[in-house]
């Protein structure tokens, strides 16, 4: 994930402006329209600050992940689940976002498990996650 924020961070500024952000979207989707280009940007841009920083970058790319695989992570949800309890801690969440393959720092993993945790319980049962889930899928 470094890699690629590095490569789309062309003037080494340690954030993707806007300008930034179209040049690498247009290389990946070279017809893809300013209109998309901008709301996709505003989705990662979650400070609203003007600049993607690499903590919006990962956040926005976990959970888009983690959305288009809703399925897989719903049926993967009892094998994260390590002590049965029928809800999923922050080291479990962790380990599970490391098996599917994306790779964050752990620091950015736990505010992200934060944020899923809307009650704050410190656990996350299936409904917060699908809920979550399908808020992300939708923006």
């Amino acid at each position: 994930m470094m890699d690629l924020f590095r490569k789309w961070d062309s003037d080494d500024s340690g954030t993707v402006d806007q300008n930034e952000f179209r040049l690498a979207v247009q290389a990946m989707v070279p017809k893809a329209e300013d209109a998309v280009i901008l709301a996709l940007f505003k989705e990662y841009d979650s400070d609203g600050s003007g600049d993607v920083s690499y903590k919006e970058y990962v956040k926005f790319s976990v959970r888009d992940g983690l959305s288009r695989q809703k399925e897989r992570v719903s049926s993967l949800l009892k094998l994260w689940d390590v002590n049965c309890n029928g809800t999923i801690d922050k080291d479990e969440f962790v380990h599970a976002i490391e098996h599917l393959g994306f790779k964050a720092p752990r620091e950015d993993l736990h505010r992200l498990f934060e944020e899923l945790d809307e009650d704050g319980s410190g656990e996350l049962d299936y409904t917060e996650i699908n809920r979550r889930l399908e808020l992300s899928g939708a923006t």
